[in-house]
């Protein structure tokens, strides 16, 4: 398998480059999204709730917070160039 420039993704083994499903890749992307979405908002309510966390706890929260939304805004950004291709 290998991904062009266009952002299309190949197989090898097919000389004509059969395209994956781009539905298929949104649909993924979607799931894979409400997952890191429902991770960022459990550690936000632990960071609300939990006022007796140390500043040491409350920073290893906000890390994997930030972690989470990186995730999210990756899987963000490959849906929408497959929605809206270059």
């Amino acid at each position: 398998m290998i991904q062009l420039e266009s952002g299309e993704i190949r197989f090898k083994s097919n000389p004509v480059g059969s395209i994956l499903n781009d539905s298929s890749i949104i649909q993924k992307c979607d799931e894979i999204k409400k997952e890191y979405m429902v991770m960022m908002d459990d550690i936000h309510s632990l960071l609300i709730n939990y006022e007796d966390l140390s500043n040491t706890q409350k920073l290893e929260y906000c890390n994997s917070e930030r972690y989470y939304m990186r995730m999210y805004m990756k899987h963000a950004m490959i849906k929408i160039n497959k929605c809206i291709p270059d």
